[in-house]
């Protein structure tokens, strides 16, 4: 099975690699740390006018929660970079899979808002190991949705 075989079973990630994985603790909880890398050559999509754009103005790496693997929380470490644009200036990469400021991926957001259909905010945070604020933010996002793109249970 190649890479991107892998990473696509995983979560996806578009315009993503991994670069490594890695199996921690903590606070008695298993812990997996996903390190990526953008795929070189790949054009970013500028956030603003959403074209294609090959120059980075920068990159901060941030930490984003995904869905849970094999029961572990999992942690995805991801290289945000903003576009040098020529059009807009410096915008960060839009992604698919990643919100611009949000820090859980669309597959963990949407996980989260269809428990939140059922359970209390409380009881969803502390089964995904979330802040109850962050819950709270992805349930009241989801209910400002139009009621014809609600997220319906599975």
């Amino acid at each position: 099975m190649t890479d991107s075989e892998i990473t696509e079973i995983l979560g996806g990630w578009k315009g993503y690699e991994i670069e490594s994985p890695e199996r921690h603790e903590k606070e008695g909880r298993p812990q997996i740390w996903v390190y990526r890398r953008p795929v070189a050559g790949v054009p970013m999509i500028c956030s603003g006018c959403v074209e294609p754009r090959l120059s980075v103005h920068d990159t901060e790496d941030r930490s984003v929660r995904e869905l849970p693997i094999l029961e572990a929380e999992c942690w995805l470490s991801v290289p945000r970079r903003r576009v040098a644009c020529p059009k807009c200036g410096p915008k960060v990469e839009q992604l698919e899979w990643l919100a611009r400021y949000s820090r859980v991926t669309q597959r963990m957001a949407v996980s989260v808002a269809r428990m939140g259909q059922i359970l209390s905010v409380k009881q969803v945070a502390s089964y995904y190991g979330l802040s109850w604020g962050t819950v709270k933010q992805i349930d009241k996002a989801t209910l400002e949705e139009e009621p014809g793109n609600r997220i319906q249970p599975a």
